[in-house]
């Protein structure tokens, strides 16, 4: 019987952008959801207009009845914009001090390799 490994050994350059990004998989995965959560409720905007346009049709829709729906579509919009916000705001924010990170190594290493080259002449 044949055991299966989930885990995937990567290698290259693809390798060095994981072992990087594994410190910020907390924002990545929050913006993530985000992302989700809020694209689903977003979905919840045509539903709503769709009831309103019926409730007009069926000439049922009172003044009371339109500002709620109109109210609810701001409400979805507003919330919709703010998590927006945020989730672009972590996983900007962990792509910058991945970056960050990985350009203050780059130029590390290029220094240490200028000292190893004077001290061979």
């Amino acid at each position: 019987m044949t055991s299966f490994s989930p885990s995937v050994r990567v290698t290259g350059p693809f390798a060095t952008l994981v072992r990087y990004n594994r410190r910020y998989w907390r924002a990545y995965g929050t913006g993530v959801l985000l992302a989700t959560a809020f694209s689903l409720f977003n979905l919840a905007m045509p539903l709503l207009l769709g009831y309103m346009v019926d409730r007009f049709t069926a000439q049922e829709l009172t003044r009371r009845m339109l500002i709620a729906y109109v109210g609810g579509l701001l409400a979805i919009a507003v919330v919709t914009g703010i998590a927006r916000f945020f989730e672009r705001t972590l996983i900007i924010g962990a792509s910058r001090k991945f970056e960050y990170d990985l350009r203050n190594d780059y130029f590390r290493a290029i220094q240490i390799g200028r000292a190893s080259c004077r001290e061979r002449v």
